[in-house]
């Protein structure tokens, strides 16, 4: 084996070691981007969840103070928050409540305002949305 090795040129071996050298600075590379999207896409799930939470709190804080419409948008807002996002089993059971909470006050403020027909599709979506939940599991689905 020496042998062989002695027979190669020097220049073959240094360039060997620097294409070596330099797929190892690109693999590095790789993964480091790759950590930086998966934490990149951790923050933007954190930042779902704080952004309806804070959307609910403000639709909870109008709704005490009988502005069902404006509370009403912020639900929904705080809905619109979780749209197109995959979150993890933790998250998602956060996001499960927030959103249980939003439906069931959007339905309170859609019966305030008279909007029976929105108190329904509202509270069908409740089922479809979180079928887990006790609101649910007497209705059938």
């Amino acid at each position: 084996m020496q042998h062989l090795r002695a027979e190669i040129p020097v220049n073959v071996l240094e360039q060997r070691d620097a294409y070596l050298a330099k797929r190892a600075a690109e693999r590095a590379e790789e993964e480091q981007k790759a950590a930086a999207a998966r934490e990149a896409e951790q923050a933007q799930k954190r930042d779902a969840v704080a952004t309806a939470t804070r959307f609910k709190e403000k639709g909870n804080s109008l709704f005490k103070s009988g502005q069902y419409e404006e509370a009403r948008e912020a639900y929904i807002r705080a809905l619109n928050s979780f749209f197109s996002l995959q979150l993890e089993r933790k998250e998602q059971a956060e996001a499960d409540q927030i959103k249980l909470s939003c439906y069931l006050n959007m339905c309170i403020c859609s019966s305030k305002l008279n909007r029976h027909d929105e108190v329904i599709s509202t509270a069908s979506k409740v089922c479809t949305t979180t079928p887990t939940s006790l609101t649910c599991a007497g209705n059938g689905h």
